[in-house]
């Protein structure tokens, strides 16, 4: 039997001229009867626990919103299943444009915000040669200077003509400058004009969406602090006090975290880096071809470090070389006499082994 055929047994059982109690009694019956048979087929559907308890939440539910709904029909007949199905069903949708259309509005305005205020970090690296690059990091500092920037590090490596051990490639130096972003690209130029550019570039990262959660976050930490702030004001127990006080420096340790991140974020996005190497534009210089000559005085250099090596290690060893000699003495003394004393303690007891009539002659 169908809910159809169901709903017209039902009508066909009313009495003529039915009162308004009977009538919104039906009705409350027939809500139950739909509700019971909607629960059963789910269940035979689905199964399990949680459709059962949900079917019983809608039977709870179709009871007290019953007589609410159909309290001010008055004696008019309507069907009941459309007036179950179609009312929730309006209030679903009705919910649901709202929610869209907050949605289309929230997505909209983020759009706007961040196509007109993105947050990019910049960072250029720059590889020239330079007549003097001591000179010409002086230069690049006034430049950087002159557009509220700053060194960050810098390096000068050994002339031409020396040989530095820190600096294996001499004549070379580099400099590191913070400049703001949007001069990166006018000091990347001037820059560019007192060498020789051999390689150059410069990179960008988009760290908008990085910025927008470290904000909301800073945001939602500030909010939790305060309650927490409040409810260590108002703890009652020390129990209640102590816990507290453990969530609210989890919180702010948390909270100082995002705070100090979105510095180091936002002066990279104000600051941006440029990377300069230098080198000279002065040829390495080239040792001359060595002759026989050359070779003799070179293995006599040789010969007379070997020789003072071997003295100035014989000098180390001598003193070692004492104390070890006066040790093997000792040691050999002492094994000596204890050689002795065992040698004669094997005669004496050979002696005494004898006997008296051992010394007597034979006859």
């Amino acid at each position: 039997m169908t809910i159809d055929d169901r709903d017209q047994g039902q009508e066909r059982s009313l009495p003529e001229g039915p009162t308004a109690e009977q009538i919104d009694r039906i009705e409350r019956g027939i809500d139950r009867d739909l509700a019971f048979d909607w629960v059963r087929r789910r269940a035979r559907r689905r199964g399990g626990w949680a459709v059962a308890a949900a079917g019983v939440a809608v039977v709870a539910l179709a009871a007290l919103v019953s007589p609410v709904v159909l309290g001010g029909r008055g004696a008019e007949v309507t069907s009941p299943v459309s007036l179950y199905d179609s009312a929730p069903v309006g209030v679903q949708i009705q919910e649901g444009a709202i929610a869209a259309q907050d949605i289309v509005g929230a997505d909209g305005g983020r759009s706007a915000a961040t196509d007109t205020s993105r947050e990019v970090t910049a960072s250029g690296w720059i590889q020239m040669s330079v007549d003097d690059p001591e000179d010409t990091q002086q230069q690049i500092t006034a430049i950087v200077t002159g557009v509220q920037g700053y060194v960050s590090s810098a390096s000068i490596a050994g002339s031409p003509t020396t040989t530095d051990p820190v600096y294996p490639v001499p004549g070379q130096s580099s400099i590191t400058v913070r400049v703001p972003a949007d001069r990166l690209q006018d000091v990347i130029d001037q820059v560019g004009a007192l060498g020789t550019v051999s390689a150059s570039s410069v990179d960008r990262f988009d760290v908008t969406d990085q910025a927008v959660d470290l904000r909301a976050r800073i945001a939602a930490q500030e909010t939790s602090v305060a309650r927490l702030t409040e409810l260590l004001a108002q703890s009652a127990s020390v129990a209640d006090l102590i816990a507290a006080e453990s969530a609210l420096a989890d919180r702010q340790a948390a909270l100082d975290a995002d705070r100090q991140q979105l510095e180091m974020l936002e002066d990279q996005v104000a600051m941006s880096t440029l990377t300069v190497n230098l080198a000279s534009r002065d040829a390495a210089p080239q040792a001359d071809p060595a002759g026989f000559g050359d070779g003799i005085a070179a293995g006599w250099a040789g010969l007379v470090a070997t020789v003072n090596g071997i003295v100035i290690g014989l000098g180390f060893l001598l003193p070692w070389l004492a104390v070890i000699a006066v040790a093997g003495v000792i040691v050999w003394v002492v094994r000596r006499a204890r050689r002795a004393r065992r040698i004669r303690r094997s005669d004496d007891a050979a002696d005494a082994s004898g006997g008296p009539g051992a010394s007597q002659p034979s006859r």
